[in-house]
């Protein structure tokens, strides 16, 4: 999306697609880093709400 990146998880065994966020080129190091972070978390959340 332009100049923007978005960032997804996929989850095969449920088929789902999570987007977790959007960010710029500059910020990329870091926002994959915070998703890594909280992959956790993440899987969680989509154990939730099935």
């Amino acid at each position: 999306m332009g100049k923007y990146r978005l960032y997804f998880l996929i989850y095969e065994n449920v088929d789902i697609v999570l987007l977790v966020t959007i960010s710029d080129k500059k910020a990329q190091k870091d926002t994959i880093n915070n998703i890594k972070s909280q992959l956790d978390y993440y899987k969680e959340l989509i154990r939730k709400n099935l």
